[in-house]
C-alpha cells in the first residue's frame, strides 16, 4: 500500500459514506451515518500515516485498501 496522508484517507472515508464528527486531540473522528460506526484518523499535518495505522483504519471500516 502506498503511503497516504490523513487528508487522503479522509477523502476515501467521505467517498464511502463517512462524515466528519469531531476532533479529539490530534485525531479526527469520522462516523458512518448508516451504520453508526466511528473511526479515528490521526492528523499530523502532511506527514504520511504509518502502514500499520492505514491497515487498521481500512480494516475497521471494512474498506478495500487503495492500490499503488
Amino acid at each position: 500500500m502506498k503511503p497516504l496522508t490523513a487528508k487522503e484517507v479522509e477523502q476515501h472515508l467521505l467517498a464511502h459514506g463517512y462524515e466528519y464528527d469531531h476532533t479529539r486531540g490530534s485525531h479526527r473522528i469520522w462516523i458512518n451515518g448508516l451504520t453508526g460506526h466511528s473511526v479515528p484518523v490521526p492528523h499530523h499535518g502532511n506527514k504520511p500515516l504509518k502502514q500499520g495505522t492505514l491497515i487498521a483504519i481500512f480494516n475497521a471500516c471494512k474498506m478495500e485498501k487503495p492500490k499503488r
